[in-house]
């Protein structure tokens, strides 16, 4: 395709992920192990309601809903470092 100046189109840019912080991707790695938030918090040496926290900015960021989508996100993306 090209564009009335002649010139070729930019092309749109890439989809991306949301990057998920160290602790967003730790406590989405504890759900996708079965823990539950108040395991999580104890876990980690946070509280039950800082857990609830970085799951809520997690679904946000990458737009899930309940917990299920919450670990096939976290089983898929397993084994890659935060910033994912």
């Amino acid at each position: 395709m090209v564009v009335a100046d002649g010139s070729a189109p930019l092309a749109a840019p890439a989809v991306t992920h949301p990057v998920l912080s160290p602790r967003e991707r730790a406590v989405l790695d504890h759900i996708a192990g079965g823990l539950t938030h108040e395991q999580i918090a104890r876990r980690l040496g946070i509280s039950k309601h800082t857990v609830d926290t970085y799951l809520k900015r997690v679904r946000a960021k990458l737009n899930l809903g309940n917990k299920a989508e919450l670990t096939r996100a976290a089983l898929a993306t397993s084994g890659q470092p935060a910033g994912y």
